[in-house]
């Protein structure tokens, strides 16, 4: 045992070249694996999808839940989306700064992160959108109903995690 743990010897760095190896090959870089051009043009019931939040008015910091107007549909009861399958942490929050937060000049302040299961599980569909980017989707199929349109959006929001960017110093 006492070999095993002597990390300096050439074996263990030979053992630890092959994770690495290993890592790279099956793709647990950290890295998308799935190169944004790439995308099926169906969205999958497991895929993970994020809506950027730009306005402290849309989550609850200190309960860490997101609140139901941050899954209000706009007028044209598309409501925009993005599709995070394989991205990186760090590379969705800068879709949010460089795609979704340019179009307001704005910084997202928090984001969404729900399952397209959960969305359709309420009778809704995502679709893709790729016109702006090709990880764009949007949420459809929104009834013409306020009161179960706000039913819907809070259903959305209690399924939905809360993500806060990360603060670097």
């Amino acid at each position: 045992m006492r070999q095993f743990l002597d990390l300096s010897s050439a074996r263990a760095a030979g053992y630890f070249s092959m994770i690495r190896f290993l890592k790279r090959l099956l793709g647990f870089s950290g890295e998308s694996r799935n190169p944004e051009g790439t995308l099926p043009t169906a969205v999958g019931d497991r895929e993970p999808l994020t809506r950027f939040l730009f306005s402290d008015k849309l989550f609850a910091r200190t309960a860490g839940r997101v609140k139901r107007h941050a899954f209000d549909p706009p007028v044209n009861l598309q409501l925009s989306v993005f599709r995070i399958h394989d991205v990186a942490e760090d590379r969705i929050w800068q879709l949010g700064y460089e795609r979704a937060g340019a179009n307001r000049n704005e910084s997202p302040r928090a984001r969404a992160d729900i399952e397209t299961s959960d969305v359709r599980f309420a009778k809704l569909d995502v679709v893709s959108a790729p016109k702006d980017h090709p990880r764009h989707a949007n949420i459809v199929g929104w009834p013409p109903e306020k009161e179960r349109v706000r039913q819907l959006a809070m259903e959305l929001a209690t399924k939905a995690r809360l993500r806060l960017p990360i603060r670097r110093a």
